[in-house]
């Protein structure tokens, strides 16, 4: 035991400086890295790209199901309300590839569905509610029957 003893305290030390040189935080038994430079900020900062996962199902008879995405961090209070584009295997001008989307352009990237019809934008997303996420709702093409969505969004802070 003795000879392990400089060892950990070798490595204790570098954690601790680790810790102090690079802004890591501790919360919740988690270690958090924020890379030199970077901001601890709040609120997301202008071409930021915010980005999540989406999993949805509705049961049979269903006519609508609503989609919540909380974002990561808030939008600046200037924000305006993002603009819903919704792709299925594919990607477009405004979505170039999953992970990334134009400023101001919420890219939903559909890789896995059923029983599907249509998605319309924001749903409850009024005022500064916004600025914490945005709602869409998705119709089935066929009520009386289940129905999924799978997929990820991307959102770059204009």
């Amino acid at each position: 035991m003795r000879k392990n003893k400089p060892l950990i305290q070798v490595f204790a030390l570098s954690l601790g400086i680790g810790l102090l040189l690079h802004g890591n935080a501790i919360a919740q038994n988690k270690v958090v890295v924020v890379p030199l430079g970077e901001s601890e900020s709040k609120i997301a900062r202008t071409g930021q790209t915010l980005a999540g996962q989406i999993a949805v199902t509705y049961a049979p008879n269903s006519t609508v199901a609503v989609v919540p995405i909380s974002f990561p961090k808030p939008l600046p209070a200037s924000t305006g309300e993002p603009t819903l584009e919704y792709v299925f295997n594919t990607t477009s001008d405004n979505c170039p590839g999953i992970g990334s989307s134009s400023p101001g352009v919420l890219c939903v990237y559909g890789y896995f569905e059923s029983n599907l019809l249509t998605i319309t934008g924001n749903v409850g997303g009024d005022g500064a509610n916004r600025l914490y996420g945005y709602s869409f709702s998705m119709v089935p093409s066929d009520p009386r029957s289940n129905g999924f969505m799978l997929a990820s969004w991307a959102y770059r802070v204009p």
